[in-house]
């Protein structure tokens, strides 16, 4: 009779092009570089990813309740649909990242950069926004909805009269954001 691992730790290892998809239990990932990887649909139910690499990876579907996101790089990361809420993000990079659809509800997220991604259909209800960078960022239909801004960039994110923004449209345009009418 095979063991089941209670916990599965990746650490100081380079894995590029890796499926972990159905990879169970695994809790974190310290210092890695995943780059080009695929996750999709994994359920990573608090799992900490720490100081690492994980560019251009695929993390459609999947479900980081609870997980803590810190100096990690997930520049041009596939993360549309995917829950992340309750979590904590801190010191991270999302640049470029598809996160369509995601749900970001009551996540704290502190000093991490969006610049440039696409977040139409977010739900970063209950969200705490802490000197984050959304320039140029697409936030279309998205739910920004009691969310707590503080010291945020928007410069030439776009936003539509369906996005639901923690301010007024005054103050968008006071903070550089693009009203986009759709067509």
């Amino acid at each position: 009779m095979a063991k089941k691992l209670k916990r599965v730790r990746i650490a100081h290892k380079k894995f590029e092009n890796t499926n972990f998809s159905q990879v169970e239990n695994l809790k974190e990932i310290h210092d890695c570089y995943l780059g080009d990887s695929t996750f999709e649909s994994a359920h990573l139910r608090e799992v900490s990813i720490k100081h690492s690499t994980l560019s251009g990876v695929n993390l459609k579907k999947c479900r980081l309740v609870k997980s803590h996101i810190k100096f990690s790089n997930l520049e041009n990361s596939d993360l549309t649909y995917s829950a992340i809420s309750n979590s904590k993000l801190h010191r991270s990079n999302f640049e470029k990242a598809n996160l369509q659809c995601t749900t970001l509800r009551n996540s704290i997220i502190n000093e991490t950069s969006f610049v440039e991604s696409d977040l139409r259909w977010s739900n970063f209800s209950d969200a705490i926004l802490q000197r984050s960078d959304f320039s140029g960022a697409d936030l279309r239909n998205s739910n920004m909805i009691n969310a707590k801004v503080i010291d945020c960039k928007f410069k030439g994110a776009t936003y539509n009269f369906h996005t639901t923004l923690p301010f007024s449209h005054q103050k968008a345009n006071e903070l550089g954001m693009v009203l986009k009418e759709e067509v």
